[in-house]
C-alpha cells in the first residue's frame, strides 16, 4: 500500500496525530532490539514508539511477529495495555482485504487475557474487543466474553456487557441470544454502570424488553436511588418511546415523575426538559417548573443557573400560566445568586406578573432594593448600580399592573431620590407617574420630598423634584414649605463665585490675607481657564470689599456654598436648573395669591423673596466675571417669570398658569381651551379651523423630530425621533399644526421622514400662495395631496388648482374653488387615473382673486410621477426569462457609471432602486469577496472579478421588465459594465433605463 493509503487507514482508526520530536532518530532495528532483549521499561518505550510511528503514517506491520513473540507473553499490565493499543491501530488486513495469517495467532493470547485472574486485564481486553471489526478474530472469543457476564467484579461485568453489545451489533450471527443473555443479566445486576450499559443495549435492539424491565424495576425499587447514569438512559428511552407510540404516554410520564425525585441536577434538568417536550398537562408543567427552580436555588455554579433561567425564559412562551403560579418560588432564588443571575431572574419575573402574585412581587423587589441600599459605597460596582436600576424599573412595570400597591412602595422609593446614580432619575420618574394616578398620596409625598431635597446631588433630579413640588403642593403650609426650602437652599444673597485655586496651589483667601490685611481693601479673585491650544491661564480680578454684602450684611462662606447643593449647582453654571426655578416660583406664588388671598403680608413676602432670587440669578448669570454666561433663552425665561411675579393676580396670567398646572400633570388630557377662545386674545378669525382643536399648555414640552438629543441632525436623526409622533398624541399634533382642514390627518399613517422626503415644493415663499404637494400611488390610482398657504395679509377667494397631465394620466374630478384667509392654510387633494406604466408629468397653475378684484396666477413647478411606482418585483424561471429575452424587441442599454467599488453593492442598488428580483439563486449570498478567476496576487484577482446576473419585475398592468447586468472590476479598483433592459412595451424599457441614468447622475 502507498503512503497515502496507509495514512488514510491509520486516520480511520485514530483521529489524533502524535508529535514525533522525541522519536525522530529511532530506527526499526533499535525498536526490535528493545523488544527482544530489553527490560520491561525498554519494552514499554519501544511499544509507545511503535504506536506513534504507525498512527503518524509509517506502517509497522513488519513488527507484528516481534510483538507476538516478545511483548504479548509478558505479564506486565502496562505492556498488555500497550499491546492492545498496538493491535487496535495496526492494519490487520492485506492489500486484498483478507485477514493477515499472523493475526490469528493472537486469538489464544486474547482468550487467556479474557480468563486472566486480574480483573483489570480482563476489562482491558473486553474493551479492546468492542473496537474490533474482524469477525474471524472475534468468533473464537465469544464464549469467553459471555462467561465474563457473571464475573464477581463489577468492572469486568461493565465491559463484558459493552463487548456483547458491540459483537451483537456488528456480527449478530455470532451471538444470536445476546438479548436473552443481557435481559437475564440486567435482572440480577446491582452495579449502576453495568445496569446502564445493559439497558442501553436492550433499548436499541429490543425496546419492548427494556420497557418491561423498566416497569418492573420501578415497582420494586426506588427510582431516585437507581444512579444518575442509569437514570439519564431511562430519560432518553422514555422520550423515544413516547415519540414512537404516543398512546403509551401515561406509562412513561409516571416513570419520568419518579426520576424527578433524584438528587443529581443533570438528571433532573434533562428529565424536566423531556417532560415539557412530551407533555402539556398542568401537572407535568408544574413539576418541571419546580424542578428548574430547585436547581436554580440549590446549584452553586452560576453558569448552570444561567442555563436554567434561559430554559425558564423559553417556557414562558409556551407555558405562561404554569410559570405565573411559581413566581413566588422563582423570586426566592434571588437570595443566593450573583448579580447577572438576579438580573435575568427579574427580567423573567416581570413578564409573569398577575393580579394574584403582584403583592408578593412588590415585596420581593422592595427587599432587593433595600439590600442594594445597605451595601457600602466601597463595594458598589457598575453592575450593582445597573441592578438597582433594573429593580426600580421592574417596580414601575408592576405598578402598571396593580396601582393599588403604590402606597406600600412609595416610602421605599423616596429613600433613593438622593442617590448619586442614574437610579435616582428612575425613581423620580416612577414617583411622578404614581402621583398622577394616586392623588391621595400627594400630600405625604410632598412632605417626604421636602425632607430629602437638601441631600439630592444630581441636577436632573433636582429639576424633576422641584417640578413635582410645584405641581402637587396645594395647601398653604405645603406651598410655604416649598418656597422656604428653595430660599434656604439658595442661601444668602448675592450669589458669588465658588472658591477657586490659583495655578501655584494657593487659595484666593490666602492671597487676600497675606497681601491685604485691611478689611476695606479690594479682594483678589483668581479664575483658571483653558486656552484654545490646551494650556491653562489664571486670570485675577479685584472686587470691592462690600460687593459681596447682602441686605443682612453677611457674605456667604465657602462652607455654606458647599453645603447647599442647589446654590452650588447654579453658581457653577447650570442655568437649566435656574430655568426650572423660573417655572416653579411663579407657579407657587400665583397659587398662593389665588387660593389664600387673606394672608396678604405672607404672600407679599414670598413674592418679594422670589423676585429678589430670580433677579440675583439673572445678574449673576450675565455678569462679566461669571464662570459661565447665561444663554439667551434662559434669560428670556427669567424675564417672563419676573413679569408674572410682578402681577400674580393678572387674569390672563392666572388663567394660563392654572391650566399649565393641570396640564403638567397630564399634559395632553382634558385641556379645556379650544380655538374658539382665540378671539378673546386677538387670534385668527376662524377660517379653516378645527372647532374642537385644543390649545397646548404653556409649559408643555415641544418635540423636534428633525434633531436628536445629542444635536446631530440628518436622515438618521429623523428616523430615531419618529417615535415622538406617537408620544405627542393626536391632540397635541392638532395644536401644533398649520390649521389644516379636515384632511389634516391623511399623512398620519406614514413616518415623519418619509412624508418630508416625498414633499415637492411647487412655488416660492415670495409668491402670494406657497404651494407644496406629495404623491401617493395606489395601483392605477394617483392621489396628489396639496398644501396651500396664504403668504399675504389679504383674503384670497376663488383659489383653484388647474392641472394638465401627460403620459397616460387623466383627471377624474373637476377642480374646486377655495377661500384662503390671511396667512391661513389649506390642504386638499386631487385624484387621477393611470392608463399605462410610464413616467408621467403634471403641469399646474393656481388661479385666485384678490380683494381688489384682480385675478392672479401662479405657475407651478412640474410634478414628475416616477415609473417605479408601477413596477413590482416578481419571479420567473430562468428558462422563461431566456425565452422572453429572445422575443422582446424593446431594449435600453445603460453603461454603468458609479462610485461603488464592490460588485455586491451595485447588485443591491439595482434590486432596491429599480424594484427588481434577482433570479440567480446562487448569487443571493454573494458578499463581494468571491473570486471568479484565480490569481496569485490579490490585486490581480480583484481586477479579474466579474459577474453576470438577471433580474425580473412586472408592472401593475402585467407588463414584463427584464434586466441583465454584466459587470466587472477594472485594474484601478472601479467597476464597469452594462445594464440592459428589455420589455414588450417601449415605455417600460425606456422609463427604467432613464430612471437608472438619473440615479447614476445623482451619484449612486
Amino acid at each position: 500500500m502507498n503512503v497515502e493509503a496507509v495514512r488514510s487507514c491509520q486516520e480511520a482508526n485514530s483521529t489524533l496525530l502524535l508529535g514525533m520530536a522525541d522519536t525522530a532518530k529511532v530506527t526499526s532495528n533499535a525498536i526490535k532490539e528493545a523488544l527482544e532483549k530489553g527490560s520491561t521499561s525498554s519494552k514499554v518505550d519501544a511499544l509507545k514508539q511503535l504506536i506513534r510511528l504507525h498512527v503518524n503514517g509509517e506502517p509497522q506491520n513488519s513488527m507484528i511477529m516481534t510483538v507476538i513473540k516478545y511483548a504479548v507473553p509478558v505479564d506486565d499490565h502496562l505492556i498488555k495495555k500497550l499491546v492492545l493499543y498496538f493491535w487496535e491501530v495496526i492494519d490487520k488486513r492485506d492489500k486484498d482485504g483478507n485477514l493477515l495469517n499472523v493475526i490469528i495467532l493472537i486469538c489464544s493470547f486474547l482468550r487467556n487475557d479474557l480468563q486472566h485472574p486480574n480483573e483489570y486485564v480482563r476489562g482491558l481486553t473486553l474493551r479492546f474487543l468492542c473496537k474490533i471489526e474482524e469477525q474471524d478474530l472475534v468468533e473464537p472469543l465469544v464464549s469467553a466474553v459471555v462467561q465474563n457476564l457473571t464475573h464477581r467484579v463489577a468492572y469486568v461485568r461493565r465491559n463484558a456487557v459493552l463487548a456483547v453489545h458491540s459483537i451483537f451489533k456488528k456480527f449478530p450471527d455470532l451471538l444470536p441470544d445476546a438479548p436473552d443473555l443481557v435481559e437475564t443479566f440486567i435482572g440480577n445486576e446491582t452495579d449502576v454502570t453495568a445496569r446502564r450499559n445493559a439497558f442501553d443495549m436492550l433499548a436499541v435492539f429490543t425496546p419492548e424488553r427494556a420497557a418491561r424491565f423498566l416497569i418492573e424495576f420501578k415497582d420494586t425499587n426506588n427510582m431516585s436511588e437507581a444512579g444518575s447514569c442509569f437514570l439519564m438512559s431511562v430519560v432518553d428511552f422514555c422520550g423515544q418511546m413516547i415519540r414512537q407510540n404516543p398512546y403509551d404516554r401515561a406509562k412513561y410520564v409516571s416513570i419520568l415523575f419518579s426520576v424527578l425525585q433524584d438528587k443529581a441536577p443533570a438528571v433532573r434538568f434533562q428529565c424536566a426538559a423531556t417532560l415539557l417536550n412530551l407533555s402539556a398537562s398542568p401537572t407535568a408543567i408544574r413539576q418541571a417548573t419546580q424542578t428548574y427552580i430547585d436547581i436554580l436555588k440549590s446549584h452553586s455554579d452560576n453558569s448552570v443557573r444561567l442555563i436554567v433561567v434561559q430554559q425558564l425564559e423559553l417556557m414562558r412562551g409556551r407555558f405562561l400560566e404554569g410559570l405565573q403560579d411559581s413566581l413566588m418560588d422563582l423570586l426566592s432564588a434571588l437570595q443566593d445568586s450573583l448579580i447577572p443571575v438576579r438580573k435575568r431572574i427579574i427580567n423573567l419575573a416581570v413578564g409573569l406578573i398577575t393580579n394574584k402574585n403582584i403583592d408578593f412581587f412588590i415585596q420581593a423587589m422592595k427587599k432587593e432594593l433595600l439590600c442594594t441600599q445597605n451595601e457600602s459605597d466601597a463595594f458598589r460596582t457598575a453592575v450593582d448600580l445597573d441592578y438597582r436600576q433594573i429593580v426600580i424599573k421592574s417596580i414601575g412595570i408592576a405598578l402598571l399592573h396593580c396601582p393599588k400597591a403604590a402606597a406600600s412602595v412609595l416610602p421605599v422609593l423616596l429613600d433613593f431620590v438622593s442617590d448619586d446614580t442614574s437610579a435616582a432619575g428612575e425613581v423620580v420618574n416612577l414617583i411622578k407617574v404614581m402621583l398622577q394616578d394616586h392623588p391621595e398620596m400627594r400630600a405625604s409625598t410632598v412632605e417626604k420630598l421636602i425632607e430629602v431635597f437638601p441631600s439630592i446631588t444630581l441636577s436632573g433630579v433636582m429639576r424633576c423634584v422641584l417640578l413635582l413640588l410645584s405641581n402637587h403642593a396645594e395647601s398653604r403650609s405645603e406651598i410655604l414649605k416649598v418656597l422656604n426650602l428653595i430660599m434656604e437652599e439658595m442661601g444668602s444673597l448675592p450669589l458669588t463665585l465658588p472658591k477657586t485655586t490659583t495655578s501655584i496651589g494657593c487659595t484666593v483667601e490666602a492671597l487676600n490675607s497675606s497681601g491685604h490685611a485691611d478689611k476695606d481693601c479690594a479682594k483678589v479673585r483668581a479664575m483658571t481657564t483653558v486656552r484654545e491650544d490646551g494650556t491653562y491661564m489664571t486670570a485675577y480680578t479685584t472686587t470691592p470689599a462690600n460687593a459681596g454684602v447682602s441686605g443682612s450684611g453677611a457674605d456667604i462662606s465657602d462652607e455654606q456654598d458647599e453645603s447647599t447643593k442647589l446654590r452650588s449647582v447654579i453658581v457653577h453654571g447650570d442655568y437649566f436648573l435656574a430655568s426650572t426655578l423660573a417655572d416653579v416660583l411663579p407657579k407657587l406664588v400665583t397659587r398662593l395669591f389665588i387660593k389664600f388671598p387673606e394672608e396678604v403680608d405672607v404672600n407679599k413676602e414670598m413674592q418679594s423673596n422670589a423676585i429678589e432670587l430670580l433677579n440675583e440669578i439673572l445678574r449673576y448669570g450675565t455678569d462679566e466675571g461669571t464662570l459661565s454666561f447665561m444663554e439667551d433663552d434662559c434669560q428670556e425665561r427669567l424675564h417672563l417669570s419676573l413679569l408674572l411675579l410682578a402681577n400674580p393676580l393678572a387674569d390672563f396670567l392666572v388663567d394660563i398658569h392654572q391650566n399649565s398646572s393641570e396640564g403638567s400633570v397630564r399634559p395632553y388630557q382634558g385641556f379645556g381651551k379650544t380655538k374658539d377662545d382665540q378671539k378673546l386674545y386677538g387670534g385668527s378669525d376662524g377660517f379653516n379651523h378645527k372647532n374642537n382643536l385644543p390649545l397646548c399648555p404653556v409649559d408643555a414640552p415641544l418635540f423636534f423630530t428633525q434633531i436628536t438629543e445629542g444635536g446631530s441632525g440628518g436622515k438618521d436623526a429623523m428616523c430615531t425621533m419618529e417615535a415622538a409622533d406617537s408620544v405627542m398624541g393626536p391632540e397635541c399634533d392638532g395644536a401644533m399644526s398649520l390649521d389644516w382642514d379636515s384632511n389634516a390627518d391623511q399623512f398620519s399613517n406614514k413616518p415623519f421622514l418619509q412624508r418630508i422626503e416625498e414633499t415637492i415644493t411647487l412655488s416660492g415663499f415670495c409668491d402670494p400662495i406657497y404651494c407644496e404637494a406629495s404623491i401617493e400611488v395606489h395601483q392605477i390610482d394617483i392621489m396628489v395631496n396639496w398644501l396651500l398657504v396664504n403668504r399675504c395679509d389679504q383674503l384670497l377667494s376663488n383659489v383653484t388648482i388647474e392641472l394638465t397631465s401627460l403620459c397616460g394620466m387623466r383627471l377624474v374630478e373637476r377642480p374646486q374653488s377655495y377661500v384662503l384667509a390671511p396667512y391661513g392654510s389649506l390642504q386638499t387633494r386631487t385624484a387621477l387615473k393611470v392608463g399605462a406604466a410610464e413616467s408621467g408629468v403634471l403641469y399646474g397653475n393656481i388661479f385666485f382673486d384678490s380683494p381688489q378684484h384682480r385675478n392672479g396666477c401662479i405657475i407651478l413647478n412640474d410634478i414628475h410621477v416616477n415609473i417605479m411606482n408601477y413596477v413590482k418585483p416578481a419571479y420567473c424561471q430562468l428558462s422563461e426569462f431566456r425565452s422572453k429575452w429572445g422575443v422582446f424587441d424593446w431594449e435600453n442599454k445603460v453603461e454603468i457609471v458609479t462610485s461603488k467599488r464592490q460588485i455586491c453593492d451595485y447588485i443591491d442598488f439595482i434590486v432596491n432602486e429599480l424594484n427588481m428580483q434577482l433570479l440567480d439563486d446562487n448569487l443571493e449570498g454573494y458578499n463581494g469577496e468571491k473570486q471568479f478567476a484565480s490569481s496569485s496576487n490579490e490585486d490581480d484577482a480583484k481586477s479579474h472579478e466579474y459577474m453576470s446576473c438577471n433580474f425580473y419585475a412586472r408592472t401593475i398592468f402585467d407588463e414584463d421588465a427584464l434586466v441583465n447586468v454584466s459587470i466587472e472590476h477594472e485594474p484601478n479598483g472601479m467597476i464597469s459594465g452594462v445594464v440592459r433592459v428589455r420589455s414588450n412595451v417601449k415605455a417600460v424599457a425606456y422609463g427604467i433605463g432613464e430612471k437608472l441614468n438619473a440615479l447614476q447622475r445623482a451619484g449612486c
